[in-house]
């Protein structure tokens, strides 16, 4: 790894307020009583405001979707510092740079691997 203990200790301080500001997004869009359930808009019951309702249904739905994936990397990421190998690409086991880790602290991947994985997605 080549990460100082400051890096590390500064990536997993980023880390931690990442997670706390998604769990704190995703709290957003449960009901009060802390259910899984999301909180959703209901329709006022006309054929217009049904459809437009159940657009606002669908965006909140895919929008908290995408807080707890990002969430989940955020873990694994945090996983990946108490497990020793955080800042090694899960792919090809080489160093990802520091200035890639303090973009985007939550990458399990370095650049080559990633632009590999994003035109593999691609095709």
């Amino acid at each position: 790894m080549n990460l100082t203990t400051v890096q590390l200790t500064q990536l997993k301080k980023l880390l931690q307020a990442e997670a706390l500001q998604l769990e704190g997004r995703l709290a957003d869009f449960t009901h009060p009583q802390g259910s899984a359930e999301l909180s959703l808009p209901q329709h006022a019951g006309d054929g217009e405001s049904r459809a437009q309702t159940d657009v606002l249904n669908d965006e909140a739905i895919s929008q908290a979707e995408r807080l707890q994936v990002a969430l989940g990397e955020v873990r694994r990421a945090l996983n990946r510092i108490d497990g020793g190998n955080y800042g090694t690409c899960t792919a090809c086991g080489e160093d990802i740079a520091f200035a890639r880790l303090q973009a985007s602290a939550s990458t399990a991947l370095c650049i080559a691997c990633q632009r590999a994985a994003e035109l593999q997605r691609a095709s």
